[in-house]
């Protein structure tokens, strides 16, 4: 991921420790996954996948992963509103050394890294 995007990214989410507001779909499914009636933006944490709206150079969505306990890990997607739209628990070591990432490079997502560098030819920090 792209310097640039990763530090938009960690503006983008709320600050640490703050409370998560829960969209309409994570109440739903809440019950259903088993995931908690409150979260809060964890003090350590992960980003895993940025969207950004490449027309306009701006984050709609940002995946990130936290440790809940010792058995599992939490990762949520929350969207620019703030909002948690959906979460599902993974398990610590799972790390999807499988994933293909490429496939989730779209014109209107992330793009790929190379077109990234282009857009951003003066940001390589």
């Amino acid at each position: 991921m792209p310097i640039w995007i990763q530090k938009l990214a960690s503006l983008f989410v709320p600050n640490r420790g703050e409370d998560l507001p829960l969209s309409r779909h994570y109440r739903e499914i809440m019950d259903e996954r088993g995931l908690p009636p409150l979260l809060h933006m964890p003090q350590v944490y992960d980003i895993i996948e940025v969207t950004v709206v490449r027309e306009a150079d701006v984050i709609f969505r940002v995946l990130i992963r936290w440790s809940w306990d010792s058995r599992r890990d939490i990762a949520a997607v929350i969207e620019a509103d703030r909002e948690v739209v959906t979460a599902y628990w993974i398990s610590p070591d799972d790390d999807h050394p499988t994933l293909d990432r490429t496939v989730y490079e779209t014109p209107f997502a992330s793009g790929s890294e190379e077109a990234q560098r282009q857009s951003r030819p003066d940001d390589t920090t």
